[in-house]
C-alpha cells in the first residue's frame, strides 16, 4: 500500500491537473478530482507512518518520528506555497504544481524503497516468527 499508493497518485497527478487547469473545468470537477487526488494520496498515509516508526529504535522512536515529521513539514509545509507561485510566474506553466507533486512522490518513493527497518525491530519480527515454530 506504501509504495502502491505513491505510484498510482504519480500515474495520476498529470492527467488530473491537465483537466483541473482546462478553462472549460468546473468547480464540480475541479472538487470531484482534488477529492480522487487526496482520496489516492491517502491510501498509503497510515502506512507511512507504521513504517516510519520502525526505522528507529525503540528508545527513541517517538522523538525520532516527531523530529523527521516536524522537519518534513518546516522544509516543504513552509516553502511549497511561495515555491510553487514562484515556479507557475516564471515558467508561465499551470502545470508546474503537478510537476512538483510527481518530482516529490517519485523521491518519497525512491526513500521509501532505500529505508529498511531499524536491525532492533527485524531481530524482534525473527523472533516471534521463532517463537511461533
Amino acid at each position: 500500500m506504501l509504495i502502491a499508493s505513491r505510484v498510482i497518485f504519480v500515474m495520476i497527478i498529470y492527467p488530473v491537473y491537465l483537466i483541473i487547469t482546462s478553462p472549460t473545468a468546473s468547480a464540480p470537477v475541479i472538487v470531484t478530482l482534488n477529492m480522487l487526488l487526496n482520496f489516492i494520496f491517502s491510501i498509503g498515509i497510515g502506512a507511512t507512518y507504521a513504517f516510519l516508526t520502525e526505522a528507529f529504535p525503540k528508545a527513541v522512536r517517538s522523538s525520532g518520528l516527531g523530529i523527521l515529521y516536524a522537519l518534513g513539514v518546516t522544509i516543504f509545509g513552509g516553502t511549497t506555497q511561495v515555491a510553487v507561485a514562484w515556479l507557475i510566474d516564471w515558467t508561465k506553466d499551470p502545470m508546474v504544481p503537478a510537476w512538483y507533486q510527481i518530482i516529490a512522490n517519485v523521491a518519497a518513493i525512491i526513500g521509501i524503497m532505500l529505508l529498511m527497518p531499524h536491525a532492533e525491530e527485524l531481530r524482534e519480527r525473527v523472533a516471534h516468527v521463532t517463537a511461533k515454530a
